[in-house]
């Protein structure tokens, strides 16, 4: 069953991932091609997002995972405004982890680093976007042109030309064509030129060099139409804002990034006279805990899962059915935090007197602080390159094999949860 998404809304529910429909009132029936997570780094800072990828004929949407069904679409992107680059050097100060497994993807005024699970899914993704963005170039017109203003700043002087660009030509192609008309000389110390845009109200943006200013301008254009069209209170106030809108792009001499440099703060000389006055210091000793944070397989006692864990999962069996979002929604964390001080504490909590979600919470606090994870995390790799496996048959086979890697108490309690999930599912 396909899904409806209204993009007025920002929300995205699903039942099926990979047959998510969108209806608008201003585009077609459109139904996703390709989807899955990324996290997305941004060029300047140290911030990351986790973010879902949905692939549309014409159009890229990138949504935020709000919870198992739902989403929440923060940016819809036209294929054709869209550019890709393997320089993930760019972005090397943002702490991005695994550079092999990335590239940059940007749109106008925007450009981040998109990394994925493995190598052959960010090589699948790449692939894709490249081949529906040449389709989407070729289809109506092979090549479109557009004249753009450009400023050349030098020390005592400006110059504004106007250069007829295409809708492939990149950015660093056309510095190399400003060089050529402003007759720029070459710069000392193997410095380079760049290229900048300024639209409207925001920030002055550099371009990195792998940008189409052609998408960027047309961008520009279609979001004064975007504000010529709607109702302002004052036609006085949208026809400076028109005016600001203006999309230009300048040259000059690219800007080399200064080392960060962190001077340490010298330290105030504390008074005799506090130490008189200050308390002892005592050392806490935490007592070690008996569930939560253990090695699974030193809990198992003749190939049986710990008692309170049993409990838990018995209880859920029989009254997870009857609760509504019994993993999804959120527990009171005050009750959650009691119960498992308790377990850890090695007294006996009676799970007849937990909520459901109070025992789905804790159940998933255990699993969390799980030294090695349920699966394993030394196989993490192997578990993402089976699903990267289209033949059912196969990735079956491989499943198999990754199950018989498993310790046997991690074996014992995936059974179990499996089977409490289960028959969650068929009610």
């Amino acid at each position: 069953m396909s899904v409806c998404l209204l993009c007025s809304t920002k929300d995205v529910h699903r039942q099926n991932i990979d047959q998510i429909a969108v209806k608008s009132t201003n585009v077609d029936h459109l139904v996703s091609t390709h989807n899955g997570p990324v996290q997305l780094y941004q060029i300047q800072g140290l911030q990351s997002f986790s973010r879902y990828l949905f692939l549309f004929p014409g159009f890229l949407f990138i949504a935020k995972q709000k919870s198992i069904t739902t989403f929440k679409l923060k940016f819809k992107v036209q294929l054709s405004d869209i550019w890709l680059s393997d320089h993930v050097e760019e972005i090397s100060e943002s702490g991005m982890k695994h550079p092999e497994r990335s590239f940059l993807i940007g749109w106008p005024m925007k450009t981040v680093g998109a990394n994925f699970g493995s190598g052959s899914e960010k090589q699948n993704w790449k692939n894709l976007l490249e081949e529906h963005i040449l389709r989407i170039k070729t289809q109506v017109d092979p090549v479109q042109k557009m004249n753009l203003k450009i400023v050349c700043r030098e020390k005592n002087y400006s110059v504004t030309k106007h250069l007829c660009v295409s809708n492939t030509e990149t950015t660093a192609q056309v510095v190399q064509r400003c060089i050529q008309e402003f007759h720029l000389n070459p710069l000392p110390g193997g410095q380079t030129y760049q290229l900048w845009v300024m639209s409207g109200d925001l920030p002055t943006h550099p371009l990195i060099g792998h940008e189409f200013p052609y998408a960027i301008k047309m961008s520009a254009e279609r979001e004064t139409v975007v504000q010529s069209r709607r109702r302002v209170t004052s036609s006085r106030h949208s026809l400076n804002s028109l005016l600001n809108n203006d999309c230009h792009f300048s040259i000059c001499a690219k800007q080399q990034r200064a080392p960060r440099i962190y001077v340490e703060a010298p330290r105030r000389a504390r008074s005799p006279l506090i130490s008189l006055f200050r308390r002892p210091r005592t050392e806490v000793v935490q007592p070690t805990p008996k569930l939560f944070a253990r090695n699974l397989t030193e809990l198992c006692v003749d190939d049986k899962l710990p008692a309170p864990i049993m409990d838990l999962l018995q209880f859920l069996y029989i009254h997870g059915p009857t609760c509504v979002g019994v993993f999804r929604k959120t527990a009171s964390v005050k009750l959650v935090t009691e119960v498992r001080a308790k377990l850890d504490s090695g007294a006996v909590v009676n799970t007849a007197d937990l909520s459901v979600s109070v025992a789905g919470s804790v159940l998933k606090e255990y699993l969390r602080s799980m030294p090695d994870c349920l699966l394993v995390c030394d196989l993490y790799s192997k578990w993402i390159d089976v699903f990267s496996t289209d033949n059912m048959d196969t990735r079956k086979e491989n499943i198999k094999g990754l199950l018989a890697q498993l310790p046997k108490s991690h074996d014992l309690l995936l059974r179990h949860l499996l089977c409490v999930l289960c028959r969650i599912n068929d009610h």
